[in-house]
């Protein structure tokens, strides 16, 4: 009954060759599909965002690595996925040496409620994080690194007044974000700093092109523009040239005759005297 011709074997259906062959392509084609959609909706990653944050209980400045999502400055989908992956490099770590710290921001850790989180109030929290402070005192939104026993402790905090938005996001907006060691060794940690470092001054490089071409584009309008204007006034001087001129004919002509209409009054003037 279960024969090798229909394609089956005990305890197992086996299909025939040329229909697992068909449903096997179709898989395949599916699978491409569904990888090359992904690779359509993966966006890319954002360069790193450098930084330099004061420690509010002493100590040397630390420098920060900011590795932004590719939705910001909109929430991702996925909440698990971390907003923001700071990297603090601490010169006073264990046995005063460096130390490499990371801490992953995500929205749990967010101010509720999250709809309050609009792309310009996260707009916002990704400026303050790459400044430290932003704002005029005491109004002023800041990042508060703080040391504490085998960790650095992250709070964020805004107090400038923002109108436009519909709910308004202030105090602590941020509250005990918890970096820790990477746990990874120096020269890694270092070579992945190095690699941002690369990439950032590599986009800073393609901005500083773009700007430049731009920058030759508006020098080549403007001495288009400038010679278009001296055209314009050596034409408006020479209308005025001949206006003036026109005029000054016009007038004498005008004096002209009348000093002949007087000098003709005065003759029939005398000869009736004469008379």
């Amino acid at each position: 009954f279960f024969s090798s011709s229909l394609g089956h074997t005990w305890g197992k259906v086996q299909l025939p060759g040329s229909l697992h062959g068909g449903l096997r392509m179709s898989t395949i084609d599916e699978l491409s599909i569904a990888s090359g959609a992904e690779k359509l909706e993966k966006k890319p990653q954002k360069p790193p965002t450098f930084a330099r944050w004061r420690v509010a209980n002493g100590g040397a400045d630390v420098d920060v690595l900011l590795h932004w999502h590719a939705d910001l400055p909109q929430l991702p989908n996925n909440q698990e996925e971390p907003i923001c992956t700071v990297q603090l490099c601490d010169p006073r770590g264990q046995d005063d040496g460096l130390e490499l710290l990371e801490a992953r921001l995500q929205q749990h850790h967010l101010a509720r409620p999250l709809l309050a989180w609009t792309e310009t109030q996260l707009q916002r929290l990704m400026d303050v994080m790459a400044h430290q402070s932003c704002g005029d005192a005491p109004h002023q939104d800041e990042v508060r690194l703080r040391r504490a026993p085998g960790r650095m402790v992250i709070d964020v905090h805004f107090r400038r007044p923002l109108l436009s938005a519909p709910v308004e996001l202030g105090g602590c907006v941020v509250e005990i974000l918890n970096a820790y060691s990477s746990g990874m060794s120096q020269s890694s940690e270092v070579l992945h700093l190095l690699r941002s470092a690369a990439c950032a001054q590599r986009v800073h490089q393609a901005a500083l092109a773009e700007t430049n071409e731009s920058l030759q584009a508006l020098w080549r309008d403007l001495g288009r523009l400038e010679g278009d204007w001296t055209s314009a006034v050596e034409q408006a001087q020479k209308k005025h040239r001949g206006f003036l001129q026109r005029f000054a004919l016009v007038l004498q002509a005008k004096i002209d005759k009348e000093r002949s209409l007087h000098n003709e009054i005065q003759e029939k003037r005398w000869a009736r005297m004469g008379a």
